[in-house]
């Protein structure tokens, strides 16, 4: 029982993420999920009391995917250089898909709800450790001269959350490619310690 019980509620999320997706959070009702996963509005609330409840499972299933797939593709190579070089283009490629969790981050539409704080400060305090454990492992090659590796990290975060915006803000003349690459020189000259 309890194995079906968790198979539905999976349905539910699955189905909400993308009406949620499609129609963002406050277009989208918990009518327009309970039809998409073919299920009555009651029995919606026989696994969840909210909409809110909803997108929350939503936006927490959308972070551990991200957090999950992000670490296995960053730290399956060995270079401190290449981890972060693949750290940035992996985390910005796999928040595309996203796109719920990528607005309770960046929209201040959800700063008075208590999940969307608590979410925010899950990603960013795993994005900071995340960073600090690549630089870390940089130091000690010395591959990276870093003084301060806990500020560099903040500040590596605050690069790519600027380039995140810029990618959901919609600028089609913008190579997401291209600015990682000019980005990371920029950053890798900065660690190396290289003189100019």
């Amino acid at each position: 029982m309890k194995k079906y019980w968790l198979i539905n509620k999976n349905k539910i999320i699955k189905f909400a993420q993308q009406n949620f997706k499609k129609y963002g959070f406050k277009k989208t009702s918990l009518n327009d999920i309970a039809i998409s996963c073919r299920k009555s509005k009651s029995s919606i609330y026989h696994y969840f009391t909210s909409k809110d409840e909803i997108f929350e499972a939503v936006c927490e299933m959308e972070l551990n995917n991200f957090e999950k797939a992000v670490i296995k593709k960053v730290f399956s190579l060995k270079s401190p250089k290449k981890q972060l070089k693949k750290y940035f283009k992996e985390r910005i490629e796999i928040i595309k898909d996203c796109e719920n969790l990528f607005n309770v981050i960046n929209n201040e539409y959800f700063d008075d709800y208590s999940f969307a704080r608590s979410i925010r400060k899950r990603y960013l305090e795993n994005e900071i450790n995340t960073l600090k454990r690549i630089l870390s492992s940089g130091v000690e090659e010395k591959v990276f001269a870093i003084p301060d590796i806990e500020r560099v990290a903040n500040s590596l975060s605050i690069t790519l959350r600027g380039l995140e915006i810029s990618l959901f803000k919609g600028n089609k003349n913008y190579d997401i490619d291209e600015e990682i690459d000019n980005i990371f020189r920029m950053i890798l000259n900065g660690l190396s310690g290289r003189k100019k």
